[in-house]
């Protein structure tokens, strides 16, 4: 894993400082933080935005410190929109975002505490994708195992009936987002239904957790007696941390002679690209030999030719770092260290909305190698996000996250930026726990275990599923992206 830290950036735009190496840097030497801040967001993202129109302008047409606010953060972005607003897909996607600092020096010790509820919601509805179905309520999609509302036993299924004293509605979007997001509030007393009736009211409170990847595993087995390994994977955390609760599932899997694997990445918004190659490693089918194209990043042209400036004052990587020769990942089966190479003959991949960058990578890696063994059963397209970041911070106060690469697979073929179709239409069941063989998901993969042939290929999700997204703000984090 290459997460690169670029540090503070003072010397960037006081030349006087990093000698030769800034001389063409066209900033003057002063100014505010903030200031200084906006023309660095500019000017990183001139070398290495992965689209060329940014590189078309200059300091003084693009002017960053206007962009300036009263904070560093606001003004990074403030600068950062106004560099997503010259690509279409980044304007229309804002993959390109600041945020407060992220310490990648320490992500690259640990997976990053997060500070919340440790769950969250999505609403729920009768007659599912039908387009003629009711509310029917707000419930737990996932929760982290080790946050304070899994630490009171919270679960996925759970229909939340009032927070604080306020009965919930199909319209309480705002409400659930002030509980959410709202800095002034950290504790919340919500009602909960349990799937049998029994109402569970809990004091929760906003607490700092180390989240976990893995959110469930299991062997289920079909109605025509095939079992199939279940694994719901959240994000892809760092490799050290997520590697051996992977091997854990991947053992139980294999030990039971498992070929049909239900890999679950509705809510797998991204992460650690070797963490991807690890999990990619270990599901890839027999056919799959070590030294096969698994994927190929690409930067901008100029990075490939190595006509950057800033980016030479932290790093001192050689001349073909950036070309695409260098930036071959190929399939490396002897990195399984325990055998954990599950080989199977299907893979059954749950995606929806959410799913995005490192886990539209592992499909995208895995799909051409499958032969049509693969089958992806979800409510809707993915996000669609083909692309990835270097995390650059500026004095450990702020860090944006400009668009940086593309990732293509083995045919040379990106993720779609309108994201991965479903071949296979079914419900994002939320009022089922994971692992219940009657959630629409679930039960489609068993149900094309049983008989391949059940439903056409062609089969799409419906419309409806647009109108079951939640509403309800979801929080960036670190893992929110494709991180290399």
């Amino acid at each position: 894993m290459r997460v690169l830290n670029v540090g503070t950036i003072v010397c960037l735009v006081l030349a006087v400082s990093c000698g030769d190496k800034n001389k063409d840097v066209d900033v003057k030497p002063d100014g505010t933080e903030q200031q200084r801040v906006a023309d660095s967001v500019y000017l990183f993202s001139r070398e290495i935005y992965l689209w060329d129109e940014i590189r078309s302008t200059s300091y003084g047409s693009f002017n960053p410190r206007q962009y300036v606010k009263s904070t560093d953060l606001e003004t990074a972005e403030a600068t950062i929109e106004a560099v997503r607003n010259t690509n279409a897909y980044d304007r229309d996607k804002k993959y390109s975002y600041a945020t407060d600092y992220y310490d990648s020096e320490a992500a690259n010790k640990a997976t990053q505490p997060e500070s919340s509820y440790g769950f969250f919601v999505k609403r729920g509805w009768s007659n599912r994708m039908s387009g003629s179905g009711s509310f029917t309520g707000w419930f737990v999609t996932y929760v982290f195992p080790n946050s304070e509302a899994g630490q009171q036993g919270v679960q996925r299924g759970w229909k939340l009936i009032k927070v604080d004293n306020t009965t919930l509605t199909v319209n309480s979007i705002d409400i659930l987002n002030n509980m959410f997001y709202d800095q002034t509030k950290k504790t919340a007393r919500i009602t909960f239904q349990k799937p049998d009736g029994t109402q569970v009211p809990l004091d929760l409170s906003i607490k700092s957790f180390v989240p976990t990847s893995v959110l469930y595993s299991d062997i289920l087995r079909s109605s025509g007696g095939t079992n199939a390994g279940y694994l719901v994977y959240k994000f892809f955390d760092r490799l050290e941390d997520s590697r051996a609760a992977i091997e854990a599932a991947l053992a139980s899997f294999k030990n039971a002679g498992i070929k049909n694997i239900i890999l679950d990445l509705r809510y797998n918004n991204g992460g650690f690209t070797r963490t991807q190659d690890f999990l990619a490693n270990s599901l890839a089918p027999a056919t799959v030999s070590t030294g096969n194209k698994m994927y190929t990043y690409y930067y901008n042209t100029d990075l490939q030719a190595g006509n950057y400036t800033l980016m030479r004052t932290r790093h001192s990587y050689s001349a073909t770092y950036y070309k695409p020769e260098s930036n071959t990942i190929n399939f490396n089966k002897t990195d399984l260290s325990k055998g954990f190479s599950i080989n199977p003959t299907n893979l059954y991949v749950i995606i929806g909305a959410q799913t995005a960058s490192s886990a539209e990578l592992l499909i995208n890696d895995l799909k051409p190698y499958f032969n049509g063994n693969m089958k992806l059963i979800g409510d809707g397209n993915t996000y669609g996000k083909p692309v990835g970041f270097f995390p650059i911070d500026l004095f450990k106060k702020v860090t944006f996250w400009t668009v940086s690469f593309m990732t293509k697979n083995s045919q040379d073929q990106p993720v779609p930026f309108s994201g991965i179709t479903p071949g296979y239409s079914a419900y994002d069941g939320v009022d089922k726990a994971w692992g219940d063989k009657t959630e629409e998901c679930t039960k489609k993969a068993l149900d094309l275990i049983d008989n391949p042939g059940l439903l056409a290929a062609t089969e799409t999700a419906s419309p409806r599923a647009a109108t079951l997204q939640p509403g309800v703000q979801l929080k960036k984090q670190y893992y929110d992206n494709m991180l290399r």
